[in-house]
């Protein structure tokens, strides 16, 4: 048997560019900050543990977040 694994890449609609089936890095730390926004908790345990990428891209969100407030 010859097994190839072959992504499902689909696009955006009515256009040519590709829409990634997962969440990007800057999605994931947006949406991470985001929670924590919400739920007012700015310094949460866990931030320790994320990637320095992910790490980045949390810190400038949650910055943001708080900044459109003011």
């Amino acid at each position: 048997m010859n097994w190839h694994w072959r992504s499902a890449v689909t696009t955006w609609p009515d256009s040519a560019v590709p829409k990634p089936e997962y969440m990007t890095t800057p999605m994931y730390g947006y949406a991470l900050a985001l929670r924590c926004w919400l739920r007012e908790v700015p310094l949460p345990a866990w931030k320790k543990h994320l990637g320095p990428g992910v790490r980045a891209e949390f810190k400038q969100a949650f910055r943001f977040l708080n900044a459109s407030v003011e």
